[in-house]
C-alpha cells in the first residue's frame, strides 16, 4: 500500500446509499473507484491545525522510517489521499479493514457484518441481551495479551516519531481473530503532536 499525494480534486461522485459509517464529525462511504477503499466525508471541512494534521499523515514518507510506516498503514485508517484544497480538505480516503477485523453479528432479525470493535470483547453484558443472537467471537486470554501488545506497539510507534494518539476508545480499536491477533485504529484523522491535540473536543467518553 502506498500514500498518494494531495490531489487537489474534489470528493469522488460516491452514493449516499453507500454509507458504511457514522460519526459526529464524519460519515464513511464506499470509494466508487476502488473496491478496497473506503471514503471518509467531514461534515464540516478540516482547516487550520486540523487540516495541518492530515496533511503530516499524508506526507508520511517525510518523517517516518520504512518499518513504521508499513505499521502505521497496516494498522489504522491512514489517509491516502485528501480531497479538497490543503487549506480546506473535505474528506480523504482510506483503506478498509482486511477481512480478518469483521464478523456476522445478528440483532434481531438483521445479520450485519461489523468491523470487530474492542467493545465486542470487553462487554459480556452485551451478550446476554435477548436480541443478540450471535455467540461472542472466542478470544482467549493468551490472544487477548497478544491483541494487548501489538495495540500497544502501534500506540509506541506513534510516540516514537512525536504523535499521539488523539481518541483512545473501544469504539476505535478493532482485533483481527487469527493465530497472531492485530489491532487496526479507526479516526486516524485523531492523530497529532501533543500539543495539537490537548483540550481538544476530539474524544469518546
Amino acid at each position: 500500500m502506498s500514500v498518494e499525494s494531495f490531489s487537489g480534486e474534489p470528493l469522488p461522485n460516491f452514493s449516499r446509499s453507500d454509507r458504511r459509517g457514522s460519526g459526529g464529525f464524519s460519515d464513511v462511504f464506499q470509494d466508487p473507484n476502488n473496491s478496497g477503499r473506503l471514503i471518509k466525508v467531514f461534515k464540516t471541512p478540516l482547516v487550520g491545525q486540523a487540516a495541518e494534521r492530515v496533511i503530516r499523515l499524508l506526507r508520511i514518507e517525510n518523517w517516518a522510517r520504512p518499518s513504521d510506516s508499513e505499521r502505521f498503514l497496516s494498522r489504522f485508517a491512514w489517509p491516502l489521499e485528501c480531497f479538497g484544497r490543503p487549506e480546506e480538505i473535505t474528506g480523504f480516503s482510506m483503506a478498509e479493514a482486511p477481512p480478518g477485523y469483521w464478523f456476522e453479528l445478528q440483532v434481531g432479525r438483521k445479520t450485519d457484518r461489523k468491523l470487530l470493535q474492542v467493545k465486542f470483547l470487553s462487554d459480556a453484558n452485551y451478550w446476554r441481551s435477548g436480541a443478540v443472537h450471535s455467540d461472542q467471537p472466542e478470544f482467549s486470554e493468551s490472544l487477548r495479551r497478544e491483541l494487548a501488545i501489538d495495540i500497544f506497539e502501534s500506540l509506541g510507534a506513534l510516540h516514537r516519531n512525536g504523535l499521539v494518539y488523539g481518541d483512545i476508545s473501544s469504539n476505535n480499536i478493532c482485533a483481527c481473530v487469527g493465530q497472531f491477533p492485530r489491532g487496526f485504529f479507526l479516526d486516524a484523522d485523531s492523530i497529532g503532536l501533543p500539543e495539537e491535540l490537548e483540550g481538544s473536543d476530539l474524544l469518546t467518553p
